[in-house]
């Protein structure tokens, strides 16, 4: 098995602007059943958590995985690319930035560098994975700079297919996505996490000055009714005096 760390640069398609990051995980398997002889390429995404949200409203939001595969049948000579699955959806804060189409180029690489002459089985992509804005297009984009000839399936969605592996190309948007380190990831959630620790202290500070004017306010509020109840007691002397002083 290896790994790539990836970084997703900020793009319109996201509701959430900033710089995100995922793992992609790749390995190989074979498929153990009776009368079948095939190889199965896994990548393996996994969203690291991202600090989601504005202001006040920052929360560090986790998403689910997503599994785009290739199987080789070794019996027939044919590939297909299992790229409209389920299990091959992106969480939604993800689509439309790059990560998908690059998860595609991993599996086409390897592909083309074993079985280059092998046939391309069509392959189809469900309308539910076609969500985003503007989805459709950049996914025939994406399909078309791969290599693939596109169509309308008539179940809805997008059937992709070509005739061998060969003619197929990888392709990367380095405008969307591009290869990170760990350390920059690290250093990037700390300066997250020293922000929302930031916020907090800000928050917190506005809390006690509040607490404290309240307490002020309370204990002025206390104070002054002793001065009140002097002034109207002597008011209430004053008066019986002036009536006892104009009776004599």
């Amino acid at each position: 098995m290896s790994w790539d760390l990836i970084c997703l640069k900020a793009h319109e398609h996201r509701q959430e602007g900033d710089e995100t990051y995922a793992c992609l995980y790749k390995n190989l398997s074979r498929i153990e059943k009776e009368n079948i002889n095939a190889l199965q390429y896994n990548v393996r995404v996994v969203p690291l958590p991202l600090v989601a949200g504005n202001g006040d409203n920052k929360q560090l939001v986790t998403m689910e995985e997503a599994l785009f595969k290739v199987i080789v049948d070794l019996n027939e000579s044919k590939v297909m690319f299992d790229i409209g699955g389920a299990d091959a959806a992106l969480p939604s804060l993800l689509r439309g930035g790059g990560l998908g189409c690059l998860a595609i180029s991993e599996l086409i690489i390897w592909a083309k560098k074993h079985y280059s002459e092998f046939g391309v089985v069509s392959g189809y992509i469900s309308p539910a994975l076609l969500n985003y804005p503007n989805s459709e297009t950049i996914s025939v984009h994406c399909l078309k700079k791969l290599g693939f000839t596109v169509a309308r399936s008539h179940k809805g969605g997008l059937q992709f297919m070509a005739d061998r592996v060969g003619q197929l190309n990888s392709h990367v948007n380095n405008n969307k996505v591009e290869s990170a380190t760990p350390g920059l990831w690290f250093s990037n959630l700390m300066q997250d996490n020293l922000n929302v620790a930031r916020q907090m202290k800000m928050q917190s500070e506005e809390i006690s000055n509040l607490k404290e004017e309240l307490y002020q306010t309370a204990n002025q509020k206390h104070s002054a009714a002793p001065w009140i109840s002097g002034l109207l007691m002597g008011v209430v002397a004053g008066s019986a005096l002036a009536s006892v002083l104009f009776s004599l």
